[in-house]
């Protein structure tokens, strides 16, 4: 009776997930506030509820090693039976964002699906042959600052910084989801036996370099730029732990981040005093790279922006300490 009435609960929330919005829905909202009127509205309400549901149901049931002996038969019904067709679900509405609204509760669950589910040995090899699509097309953009961000930037630094570093409140941040996949993602290998590491830091190179996304050749702006370094940030155990990659990381700090304490957006400023500090304890092999960099961040402990001197502060401490 149980398995009866779990089957029945479960075609009932997939056949919400799978069906479609209206036109308007869909559109890409106008503003901030528009989108988050739209995650109210009944269709996208109901899917982000089942998108919740789910991510529950793969967090306990994804993998045996999750649960007790008497309950691994159970979680490989589960999987097999609902977690795998709800994969397919998910994904799609993931790669549907690159060209339709997608609501961002419901983009959230979904990631968040997706999260646990490449934890798993059976999901994550169906979802393989897509991680780089999401990666570079759907995680990485979720890591964008908003125009909301950039709005309380400007109008209330202090809520801004307390947005950006309250760890303590990570519910329904899709920023923090992106990150968080996006730094799963580069610790697997790809079908073609590359790590997505790789992949990923070939992708900022030519961002970075070109200012151009080589996956639609259209160019990119400035909240691309703080989203790919801010990534590189997050990445930094993976990326000095492969000698290949931290050999090269001296050049990209001199080309791409150091100049960026002289550009006149504060957000970038910020970005690159965080990525000093995440980066600032390696060999330099050229001195007028350090003197640039220590001119620079102590430049910013007088910048006429807070979010900047606080930034600054905390890395120059952490210097300092280590």
């Amino acid at each position: 009776m149980m398995d009866q009435n779990l089957e029945k609960w479960m075609t009932f929330l997939k056949a919400i997930c799978d069906s479609p919005v209206p036109v308007e829905a869909e559109a890409e909202p106008k503003s901030d506030d528009e989108a988050r009127k739209r995650d109210k509205i009944i269709y996208w309400s109901n899917k982000k509820w089942c998108g919740e549901i789910m991510s529950r149901f793969v967090q306990k049931y994804g993998n045996v090693r999750w649960v007790s002996k008497t309950e691994i038969d159970s979680a490989r019904n589960i999987q097999s039976k609902y977690l795998v067709p709800f994969l397919e679900t998910f994904v799609k509405a993931l790669l549907r964002r690159k060209t339709h609204f997608v609501a961002n509760k419901y983009t959230y669950f979904a990631a968040q699906f997706v999260f646990y589910a490449i934890k798993t040995e059976e999901m994550f090899n169906r979802l393989n042959p897509l991680l780089e699509e999401l990666l570079l097309d759907v995680f990485l953009p979720m890591v964008f600052l908003t125009p909301k961000d950039l709005q309380t930037w400007k109008s209330d630094a202090l809520e801004y910084i307390r947005k950006q570093e309250d760890q303590s409140n990570t519910n329904l941040d899709l920023k923090r989801q992106g990150v968080d996949s996006v730094v799963l993602i580069c610790k697997k290998y790809a079908p073609d036996g590359k790590l997505y590491l790789y992949k990923f830091m070939e992708f900022v190179g030519i961002v970075l370099g070109n200012g151009v996304n080589p996956r639609t050749g259209q160019k990119t702006d400035l909240v691309w730029k703080q989203a790919i370094l801010h990534c590189v940030g997050e990445l930094v155990e993976q990326i000095l732990s492969v000698d290949e990659i931290s050999m090269q990381m001296e050049t990209l700090l001199e080309q791409y981040v150091i100049p960026e304490f002289k550009n006149e957006i504060g957000f970038l400023r910020a970005t690159a005093c965080r990525l000093m500090g995440a980066y600032g304890q390696i060999e330099f092999k050229k001195p007028e790279n350090v003197q640039a960099a220590t001119e620079g961040l102590y430049k910013c402990l007088l910048d006429p922006e807070l979010p900047v001197r606080v930034y600054v502060k905390s890395i120059i401490i952490l210097l300092t300490r280590a």
